[in-house]
């Protein structure tokens, strides 16, 4: 590949050790030439050089890709998450516009969306089944969770036009 992006062997044999003893190799091992050389004038590329050249680029892409596709996971832009919601949090909209949101940060991300109740997203996340958890407010969390507060709501009591409202002790 060398050779045939400079055509030209010295240039080549700057960024490669004993290539022209390798090209030769090669082209032992295909039958076939690649190379045209000529003295005093730049190498060529055979027609067989040509197809090798390409296949050569798209082998080397293919080799390349796991790699990215792993750095790629490593940094969260690949990949699935886990994700437990409780009921009032699909209401409430902020399941939504956390999906949205992230959607538009990582779309190649699949989300893997479960309901259940908070106790139980609870144990999932630390037992490593969830990835995250949208869940109702509680006063303590377990070891090796952390939460945050990302959406407060009033909560009112709806009565009977009849009923008088419940005092409020002080």
């Amino acid at each position: 590949m060398a050779v045939a992006e400079d055509l030209h062997f010295t240039k080549a044999a700057d960024r490669q050790s004993a290539l022209s003893t390798q090209v030769k190799q090669l082209e032992a091992q295909l039958g076939a030439r690649l190379l045209a050389r000529r003295k005093r004038s730049a190498v060529t590329l055979t027609d067989a050089g040509v197809l090798f050249l390409v296949e050569a680029r798209r082998a080397l892409e293919q080799v390349e890709r796991p790699e990215a596709a792993g750095r790629r996971a490593g940094r969260g832009e690949l990949g699935h998450v886990a994700i437990g919601y409780s009921p009032s949090a699909a209401v409430s909209g902020a399941l939504s516009s956390a999906i949205r949101a992230y959607r538009g940060q990582r779309s190649d991300v699949t989300l893997h969306l479960t309901e259940m109740e908070s106790p139980k997203q609870l144990a999932a996340i630390i037992e490593s089944r969830l990835d995250v958890g949208f869940i109702r407010s509680r006063k303590d969390y377990p070891g090796g969770v952390s939460a945050s507060v990302i959406k407060q709501e009033r909560l009112l009591l709806a009565l009977p036009a009849s009923r008088s409202p419940p005092r409020r002790s002080a």
